[in-house]
């Protein structure tokens, strides 16, 4: 683990990748995908928009997803106090009502699936099974484009293989 938090990633976490071309390290998944994007674009799907505000809506997806809905998530899952439940689960309703209401469908930012929906289908993998499992929560039945959105991407081959 020294090693490791020294030489590869200071955070000791995974993921984390060495490019043996040249020598780069890079850790946060969503770094690492955005780099793996760039580093061989042109060769299969696509996962960024051509245009610049696309690439934006991508980048404002990973961040929602960083700094509200992880957080949300985490606190809410991990909350022991019934004095303080009602907050997070309203907390973590707010984050995902973000999704319902901002999602271009079918995918987060439109037609094209992109690193937007590669960064939350993981996510989203562990939050249905974390709060079901957990919290007995689910997601509203009422968030019906997330719903659909879950839906739909989680039953793409590339999804399905992992």
């Amino acid at each position: 683990r020294d090693w490791y938090v020294a030489n590869i990633n200071p955070l000791g976490k995974v993921p984390s990748i060495r490019d043996l071309s040249d020598g780069t390290v890079l850790y946060e998944s969503e770094i690492v995908n955005e780099y793996i994007e760039q580093k061989f674009a042109g060769q299969g799907t696509t996962l960024m928009p051509a245009s610049a505000s696309g690439c934006a809506a991508v980048r404002l997806w990973n961040h929602h997803l960083n700094s509200k809905l992880a957080p949300a998530h985490f606190t809410f899952l991990m909350n022991k106090d019934a004095d303080t439940e009602a907050v997070k689960l309203k907390d973590l309703e707010e984050a995902l009502q973000y999704y319902e209401d901002h999602m271009v469908t079918p995918y987060l930012v439109g037609n094209d699936f992109t690193l937007a929906d590669v960064n939350a289908l993981p996510f989203f993998e562990r939050l249905v099974f974390s709060c079901r499992r957990f919290k007995g929560y689910e997601i509203p039945k009422r968030m019906k484009k997330l719903h659909a959105w879950l839906e739909r991407a989680m039953q793409r081959p590339s999804f399905l293989v992992t």
